[in-house]
């Protein structure tokens, strides 16, 4: 086989492996990420869901693919392989337990006339929401505009605490 021939299959090889693509989207996200945070702006949670879930299903099928393109020529390749996949799945598996459980939740709400974004908290002894200015379906400002706490039950809050623009406290109700 000529060099040029070799060179052309590696190419190919390449261009068709979804490993490349997985490797541009986690750039591409987590690039866009930065940015956004420069700006003062975060990603919804169900966006970095998607998007985690795409990279995961990615490097999973990267790694079929690189089984099956490896069927004929190299058997250790695919028990190494199957190995990898398995423990692929059982991680992805623990990181969506350990999401749902640990993370906070996001809803789009209407607060005091003013669409925001609440976050309460999912797995936790406290009870309090924040709100964040909604900027869009897919980013959030990253700053708390309102802190609400609640004292023993969730229905009554005990204050409200109000932020501006930057952050900064502008004043407190108490119940």
């Amino acid at each position: 086989m000529s060099m040029l021939k070799l060179k052309n299959s590696y190419i190919k090889k390449i261009y068709t492996s979804i490993f490349l693509y997985v490797l541009i989207y986690i750039v591409v996200y987590f690039l866009s990420q930065f940015v956004l945070n420069c700006q003062g702006l975060v990603y919804l949670q169900w966006f970095q869901y998607v998007s985690y879930t795409i990279i995961g299903l990615g490097i999973m099928a990267g790694t079929f693919q690189w089984i099956v393109t490896g069927y004929k020529t190299d058997h250790y390749r695919i028990k190494v392989g199957v190995m990898l996949l398995i423990i692929e799945i059982v991680a992805a598996l623990g990181m969506i337990v350990v999401f749902y459980t640990f993370n906070n939740r996001e809803s789009i709400v209407a607060k005091d006339g003013v669409t925001m974004v609440e976050e309460t908290p999912n797995f936790s002894f406290t009870n309090w929401r924040n709100y964040y200015d909604y900027q869009n379906i897919f980013v959030r400002k990253n700053i708390v505009r309102i802190r609400v706490e609640y004292g023993e039950s969730s229905s009554e809050y005990t204050s409200i605490d109000y932020y501006d623009e930057d952050g900064a406290f502008i004043r407190n109700e108490t119940q």
